[in-house]
């Protein structure tokens, strides 16, 4: 939240501490060790291990194949919005593209290879995952989910033309019919309506029952 809502203009961070308001807040980059980013850049990349590790041994195990693909295209949705968010927050990382060794001392690939990796984790997820799943599941990656994020990638460089597309499968094609406005925009933000018709991607959290949730 620090690093997305606190920098945006919905938010601001009344901490005391100047480390978090100085890098968390106002773009003053002042400790390339600092603790906040460094936990963001650990759990990122432990994000891309398992993903990776999915990818790495999945396709070696005897099973339905419907399943299979499945499981390797959310595995390629997740390593997609994880390499986005070290994209958008630091541009030019290492891209491990396999599972990691104890040895491996992976060099910096340019921002342009991260963004073309994410660009193609996106397309071929969106290509194996279903529109939508059953209450049992839900909150896995879904063919909207990939594409959303692939337009999000591509806008954020500047490729606004061919964001248009799976902008279009959203709005006008196939998710056309999973996806809509809800009447009232607050609907958004209530837990008794989440999982609506205007989410894309959403996690799941367990309701903490020793806290008030009529607000």
């Amino acid at each position: 939240p620090f690093y997305y809502i606190i920098r945006a203009d919905e938010g601001k961070s009344d901490s005391p501490a100047p480390e978090i308001v100085n890098n968390m807040d106002k773009f003053l980059v002042t400790d390339y060790n600092f603790w906040g980013a460094y936990d963001i850049w650990k759990d990122l990349y432990v994000g891309v291990f398992r993903a990776n590790q999915v990818l790495d041994n999945v396709p070696g195990i005897a099973m339905e194949e419907t399943m299979k693909q499945r499981i390797l295209g959310e595995a390629k949705f997740l390593r997609g919005l994880f390499y986005y968010n070290l994209a958008i927050l630091w541009g030019n990382v290492p891209l491990m593209l396999k599972t990691s060794q104890p040895q491996d001392l992976p060099p910096t690939s340019t921002e342009a290879e991260v963004w073309a990796q994410i660009e193609k984790d996106l397309s071929e997820a969106a290509l194996s995952l279903p529109l939508s799943y059953g209450s049992a599941d839900l909150g896995r990656a879904t063919k909207g989910a990939a594409n959303a994020l692939l337009a999000k990638a591509l806008m954020q460089q500047h490729k606004y033309t061919e964001a248009l597309i799976p902008l279009e499968w959203l709005v006008e094609g196939e998710g056309s019919n999973v996806y809509d406005l809800m009447p009232d925009y607050r609907d958004n933000f209530l837990v008794t309506s989440e999982n609506n018709m205007e989410s894309v991607f959403e996690w799941q959290f367990e309701l903490n029952p020793s806290e008030n949730h009529d607000d």
